[in-house]
C-alpha cells in the first residue's frame, strides 16, 4: 500500500514527464514552423505556452506541499529539489520556444520576400542560439 507521500511523488514525476514532453514538442513545432514557413504552427506554439505555464504552477504546488507536509530527507529531498530546478528550466525553454515562434511571425509579417525572410531568420537564430548558450553557462 502506497502512502500519501509516495502517491504525491509519483504525481510529481508524472507531471514532470508530461511537461518535458510538451516543451519538447514546443521546440519541435517552433523549428518546424520556421522550416515549413507555417504561421499557424507558430501560433499554436504561442497558444500552447499556457499549458506549459499551468504545469509549472502545478509542479511548484506539489513540491511546496511535499516540503510543508512531509519534511522529506535524503533521496526524496534531492528528488523534490531536482524537480523544482527541472521545472524552472523547462518553463524557461518553453518561453524560448515561444520567443522563436513570435520572432518568426513578426519576420513573416514584415517581410514577404523569401530571401530577406531567410536572412532575418538567420539573424534571429543566432540571437536565440546565444540566449540558449548563455543559459547553459549559468
Amino acid at each position: 500500500m502506497e502512502t500519501h507521500f509516495e502517491i504525491q511523488l509519483g504525481k510529481l514525476r508524472t507531471r514532470l514527464f508530461k511537461m518535458c514532453s510538451l516543451v519538447d514538442e514546443q521546440i519541435q513545432f517552433a523549428l518546424r514552423a520556421i522550416e515549413e514557413e507555417d504561421l499557424t504552427l507558430a501560433e499554436s506554439v504561442i497558444e500552447r505556452d499556457k499549458k506549459v505555464d499551468k504545469y509549472d504552477v502545478k509542479i511548484e504546488r506539489i513540491c511546496q506541499k511535499l516540503f510543508a507536509l512531509n519534511q522529506p530527507v535524503a533521496m526524496d529531498l534531492r528528488l523534490i529539489m531536482s524537480a523544482m530546478t527541472i521545472n524552472t528550466n523547462l518553463e524557461r525553454i518553453g518561453d524560448i520556444a515561444v520567443n522563436i515562434a513570435e520572432n518568426f511571425i513578426s519576420i513573416q509579417k514584415l517581410t514577404r520576400c523569401p530571401l530577406l525572410g531567410r536572412k532575418c531568420y538567420a539573424m534571429q537564430s543566432i540571437r536565440s542560439f546565444k540566449t540558449i548558450r548563455n543559459l547553459r553557462k549559468k
